[in-house]
């Protein structure tokens, strides 16, 4: 008794210097608010008004520039490491710019540091809780998918009917299926009821399947998964196993929708995923094969656009982002890229840690985030959405004579902090 009125006199002391530490900083704030109503528009825009999104783009560029600043400026951790990153791509590319090796391509290489910073700097950010905004918007950009999906009738995308696109061009189901899953994350993790929130997830599941995606659907899939296993207190190790029975799954039914003489019968083993696995061994092949320096620097941004065996009729990239960095900013660069993600990753909630494990699957198996700046940033507001924590609904069980052990995330604000003051049974 006397070590929980102790810990009951600490908890009352420490909070007031919890909440002026990590106190919400207003023009952040009012960068978040913009930046999601600008994006919105921008996303809903995209297909219809070209013009008009193509000033929406400005918008959604600068408020991030404005956001992310200031998340580095009040969290200097998370500012490092993100400054390490960039900092590892830019000077690969001028070191190859240099030495003529490869252009030196800022457009490419800063669409990937805007994406890759998306994924940390809503998370890291030093706001309040503002999940019903950000599924307030969740929800029209659902409903007005819904709406193309009915009204534009199905479109025939590699020999399969899907769900028209809503965002990314008149045959972007990649971009809309995965902007989708962020979606349903941030409505799933809302402070909204269940009765809300369920319908509007359920929709959101039944447009991604309509989509035909196979990669969005395996992102959803090791969500869900992830978040179970947190429920039941059982380690997220669990998600590797899910993933050894998923992908086969998701490879054997892409493979089965594949035009007539695109599967595997036909072209050998080298088609699955659409032709990415003969895709990655190629590389594999080319990245053993080429000398020290390009092992470690690559060949710099976009230079890894190649024909294949299988796709032949014009340049690819890898279709997987990991692939992609390795290729083009070498063994130094997926390692700057491995320790940001490592930081991210411990540094959040569990249920923030599913989000963030479900982008990476889908970095993995795909060109999911590295290419889409705008899907990123959908996709960092789900990682912030899911980091978040409600007291009452989101806090795991307590086991007898224990106190909660997750502490805050840097930069976190005092409506974050956990729930220690439950009765705990004796």
């Amino acid at each position: 008794m006397d070590d929980l009125q102790s810990f009951d006199k600490q908890r009352v002391e420490l909070a007031p210097a919890v909440k002026e530490t990590h106190a919400p900083d207003s023009i952040t704030t009012l960068a978040l608010v913009l930046l999601w109503v600008v994006q919105c528009c921008y996303i809903i825009a995209y297909n219809n008004l070209s013009s008009v999104a193509s000033l929406l783009s400005i918008g959604v560029s600068s408020l991030f520039f404005v956001f992310t600043y200031f998340s580095i400026v009040f969290n200097l951790r998370f500012g490092a490491r993100l400054i390490a990153l960039i900092g590892t791509f830019v000077i690969i590319t001028l070191i190859l710019a240099s030495t003529g090796d490869n252009p030196a391509n800022f457009g490419p290489l800063s669409r990937y540091c805007i994406s890759l910073a998306a994924l940390g700097a809503f998370a890291f950010a030093r706001v309040g809780d503002h999940r019903r905004f950000l599924s307030l918007g969740a929800t029209v950009l659902l409903l007005y998918a819904v709406v193309v999906a009915v009204t534009s009738g199905p479109l025939t995308y590699s020999g399969v009917a899907r769900f028209a696109p809503f965002f990314g061009g008149e045959t972007a189901v990649h971009s809309s299926s995965i902007t989708m899953v962020a979606l349903v994350i941030i409505l799933w993790c809302s402070p909204w009821p269940l009765l809300a929130r369920a319908p509007l997830c359920m929709i959101g599941t039944v447009l991604c399947a309509g989509y035909g995606v196979t990669t969005a659907l395996l992102m959803l899939v090791m969500f869900l998964a992830a978040v179970a296993f947190d429920h039941y207190n059982l380690s997220f190790k669990w998600t590797g196993a899910v993933a050894a029975v998923v992908i086969p799954i998701g490879a054997a039914w892409r493979d089965s929708t594949q035009v007539a003489g695109g599967d595997v019968a036909s072209l050998g083993i080298g088609s699955l995923g659409s032709g990415r696995l003969d895709s990655w061994i190629e590389r594999i092949d080319i990245f053993i094969n080429s000398d020290l320096i390009a092992k470690l620097l690559g060949g710099g941004p976009y230079s890894d656009f190649r024909t294949t065996s299988l796709w032949w009729w014009s340049e690819k990239g890898a279709h997987s982002d990991v692939m992609t960095v390795l290729m083009e900013f070498g063994l130094i660069g997926i390692l700057a890229l491995a320790m940001y993600l490592i930081y991210l990753y411990m540094n959040i909630s569990n249920k923030g840690r599913a989000a963030l494990i479900a982008i990476v699957a889908g970095m993995t198996l795909s060109n999911a985030l590295l290419d889409r700046p705008t899907v990123a940033m959908v996709w960092g507001l789900a990682i912030y959405s899911a980091s978040l924590r409600l007291p009452n609904r989101d806090a795991p069980p307590m086991r007898a004579g224990q106190f909660g052990q997750e502490s805050l995330r840097p930069g976190a604000s005092s409506l974050e902090v956990p729930c220690r003051g439950n009765v705990l049974k004796r």
